[in-house]
């Protein structure tokens, strides 16, 4: 192929100014326009002598799709010489008729007329330098392209032009992916259409969470779907962000994420070299910890350092580089967006117990997700009014999340406020906490019909918590799902911001950048738009797409009592062999079919990636149910009264069985004894982890860093009740699966006493991390337990990277092995000895 090669500057050469090609009156009465035929171009592309940089940059992008498409060179001119035939004119130019400041932020127009085609919106105004270039050798080659965040309407105009009037489709980003259809004649309807993205700011965690394989990086399987996929390495990356741009991702920067952090180091870690003061009394009381849990969000102090923080950032002049106001988990973000600052607390749930923080809980609205949500939303209210007073048009965004996800009660937002709605199972329609989610962010629209919503999406499930927890899961494609979704979040009004925390999976990467522009497409045309690079081989790959998206959204395809993304429910019951069978069998179609270089591609890309990936996770799965379970007694010992200090340990039941790392029948370097005995009221386990005491840290919310964590349950599925235990002493407890189905309801709500009356002491020894348990049989498990018994039990631990540098953010290790924290399909045994 041609190689297409430019290097573009500003020109400011003095030349003629040109003449219009036909009158407008002309214009108007034609009904279509042929813009090349047989391999000639019958038009030029058109760019103002002195473009920016997004016009030039689409003017090249045009250019490029055109002469695959039709076999002809079209020239790029500018418009400082007379027109000698149609026009294509990328952005304003001496003879566009448009005014450019008809246009608000990134809206744009496509107009097809007698005198060709005009493609305008408001642009940047950057005159600078870039290089673009694309070959058959080298792939793409660039640098200084455009910005994902910057104004760029003319380039959308290009991008809409392209897919809508001329068929083009971005599948994905390698080089099987570009679909171009070949015309002999160009030849268009003439008509005129204003647009602008429906979501104006399109976030897809760009910059390392975007993925568009299911394999991890660094993987064997990994590198060689890179290597089909992308013959030029180095061409890997800047693809992938050609291919967002061509979708249009980015639009108005706005940010919003946890943004308290760095008052940890600011007011209490004085050995930072940022601290200003130790200030112990501005964080969460009732809470003490090596590390604070979260502010205490009712002290005036700690609101006015907050107030100020934020007038600093909006009088910042550089506020799109400044790094001060940012820190979350340690790792800096850029900015929040010129006209707002994100207000959201840690990522936890354990708020501040003070006398002035804790009336305003409401605990009777767990069940809902919303038992802070007065709470949190009284703060940000407080801090958006003092910013309206002093910067008015500024805003002050904050997350519908976790426990502050429902509405607050009793007050109303300040009219500067935005919302980012959190959907934590997007992706997972299976779950019974999908659907409360979308009527909680209904009853925010109902309440603010008017406010203009932004939402959190997390589309990395359920990949991420299967590579976490070492085993594959079982492909996410859920597109007439995600077409329900995005018509609610139409109704709900949705446009603000759409953050998705990550992308995977490339058919659904490439609907959710569709659906972001235009939440009427529906999930039909998209599958279709998405496979049309498999040729003739499209309609086998559709069945296969279509079974898949069946088994994983169907919450009948699995029994109610598992976790619905779990290894057990990936391959014993989604993937389970006649499914296997029948997309064995959409393979072999598919195979027969294809029939170009770029279906054979397409298809080979796609075996590698997914249907490879599901060959792996089935016969893990198969490995690992062929690995038994352990098996334990617990001894029956004098009685105790359920103090877990006092108990028989010497004649209790002794074991060193291997700390398996999560997913795997690896033992763990941490030497590992676990004893276990009963009173015949009480169950009694000891287990001491050999580690680094010294490196032990307990954190705020307990599961967040190291800790133990205990699960028992009747048998081998919810619900099932667990203890997470810190190194400093402290346990908290939940029940999963126990009340309608929900995920770590606290005891209360079973009638049960705090932490289901279980005691819990921590040793800090030479040989290790001590923890023991007593444990009373009538609350282990929803019916009470007697000695004599089979119960089911694991044993997990989280680790901080402090003991493996570079893991991040924690390791986790099981007495089971090939499990995870909260994996019940898999347990240990435990028999209650009967002994008097």
């Amino acid at each position: 192929m041609k190689r297409i090669h430019a290097v573009l500057r500003p020109s400011f050469r003095h030349l003629a100014a040109a003449a219009a090609l036909a009158s407008a009156a002309t214009a108007s009465a034609v009904e279509t326009v042929t813009l090349a035929r047989d391999g000639e171009a019958l038009a030029d592309i058109v760019v103002s002598k002195s473009a920016v940089k997004a016009a030039r940059f689409g003017a090249e992008e045009l250019r490029w799709h055109l002469k695959r498409m039709t076999g002809a060179d079209f020239k790029v001119k500018t418009d400082d010489k007379p027109p000698s035939r149609l026009e294509i004119r990328v952005g304003r130019t001496s003879r566009t008729k448009t005014a450019a400041d008809e246009f608000g932020n990134q809206q744009f127009m496509v107009k097809i007329d007698g005198e060709g085609v005009e493609l305008i919106g408001r642009d940047r105004a950057d005159r600078g330098e870039f290089r673009y270039c694309q070959c058959e050798l080298h792939g793409v080659e660039g640098e200084n392209w455009p910005g994902l965040y910057d104004e760029q309407g003319s380039l959308y105009a290009v991008y809409e032009f392209l897919e809508t009037d001329c068929g083009v489709r971005w599948c994905d980003d390698s080089e099987f992916g570009t679909v171009i259809p070949e015309r002999r004649a160009l030849t268009l309807r003439c008509g005129e259409k204003r647009r602008e993205p429906f979501v104006r700011s399109r976030n897809g965690g760009f910059g390392g969470a975007l993925g568009f394989s299911l394999w991890r990086g660094g993987t064997e399987n990994r590198r060689k779907w890179e290597a089909k996929g992308w013959r030029n390495p180095k061409s890997h990356a800047l693809m992938s962000r050609l291919y967002l741009t061509r979708h249009r991702a980015g639009g108005s920067y706005r940010g919003a994420n946890h943004s308290l952090y760095h008052f940890i180091d600011l007011y209490w870690n004085t050995n930072k070299p940022d601290n200003v003061a130790y200030r112990p009394d501005w964080f969460a009381a009732g809470r003490e910890h090596s590390v604070p849990s979260q502010l205490c969000y009712s002290n005036p102090e700690v609101i006015a350092a907050v107030v100020k923080m934020v007038r600093d950032y909006f009088n910042d002049r550089d506020v799109k580089n400044s790094k001060r106001y940012f820190n979350y988990c340690g790792s800096r973000v850029k900015r929040w967006g010129e006209d707002q600052f994100c207000l959201e607390p840690m990522d936890n749930s354990v708020f501040c117990e003070c006398d002035r923080c804790r009336p305003q809980f409401e605990n009777g609205r767990g069940r809902e997700c919303s038992q802070h949500s007065t709470y949190w939303f009284r703060f940000v209210n407080t801090v958006a009014k003092e910013i309206a007073e002093s910067h008015p048009g500024k805003f002050i965004a904050t997350l519908a999340y976790m426990t502050h996800e429902g509405l607050p009660t009793g007050i109303e937002l300040e009219k500067n406020v935005r919302v980012y709605n959190c959907i934590f199972d997007n992706r997972i329609p299976a779950s019974p906490n999908y659907l409360p989610a979308l009527e909680r962010m209904k009853a925010w629209h109902r309440r603010y019909p008017d406010l203009e919503f932004g939402m959190w999406l997390y589309n990395t499930f359920p990949l991420e918590r299967a590579n976490r927890a070492n085993y594959k899961c079982f492909p996410g494609f859920y597109a007439h799902e995600g077409e329900k979704q995005y018509r609610i979040y139409k109704e709900c009004n949705a446009r603000w911001s759409t953050y998705q925390c990550g992308l995977n999976g490339a058919s659904e990467t490439y609907m959710q950048l569709e659906w972001m522009i235009d939440p009427d497409k529906t999930a039909d045309e998209l599958i279709d738009g998405y496979f049309a690079m498999f040729g003739a081989a499209a309609p086998a790959m559709k069945k296969f797409y279509a079974l898949v998206e069946k088994r994983h959204c169907d919450p009948s395809s699995r029994p109610r009592d598992i976790v619905p993304d779990s290894q057990r429910a990936a391959w014993e019951f989604m993937g389970d062999a006649p499914t296997m069978k029948a997309l064995a069998g959409f393979i072999g179609e598919a195979d027969r079919l294809a029939d170009t270089a770029q279906a054979k591609g397409a298809l080979e890309l796609f075996k590698l990636d997914v249907w490879e990936y599901m060959l792996a996770g089935a016969a893990e799965y198969a490995e690992t149910a062929r690995c038994p379970e352990p098996a334990f007694t617990a001894r029956r010992v004098k009685p105790a009264g359920g103090d877990p200090d006092r108990a028989d340990w010497a004649a209790a039941e002794t074991a060193e069985p291997p700390y398996n790392f999560a997913g795997s029948a690896k033992a763990s370097a941490f030497p590992f004894r676990l004893k276990l005995a009963h009173d015949g009221e009480y169950l009694y386990v000891e287990a001491t982890l050999g580690v680094d005491v010294k490196k032990l840290r307990s954190a705020a919310e307990i599961y967040w860093c190291d800790d133990f964590e205990l699960m028992i349950a009747r048998e081998r599925r919810r619900p099932y009740r667990c203890w997470f235990s810190a190194p400093d002493g402290r346990m908290t407890s939940g029940s999963f699966g126990e009340i309608d189905n929900g995920w770590m309801v606290g005891p209360g709500k079973s009638g049960a006493p705090p932490n289901f009356g279980v005691r819990f002491a921590s040793a800090l020894l030479p040989e290790g991390w001590r923890g023991r348990w007593a444990m009373p049989f009538k609350w282990l498990a929803v019916e009470p337990v007697r000695a004599g018994d089979l119960i089911r039990f694991n044993l997990a631990s989280t680790l901080s990277p402090a003991f493996a540098p570079g893991v991040w953010p924690i390791q986790v290790f099981t007495l089971t092995p090939y499990t995870y924290v909260h994996a019940v399909d898999r347990m240990a045994s435990l028999k209650l000895e009967n002994g008097e």
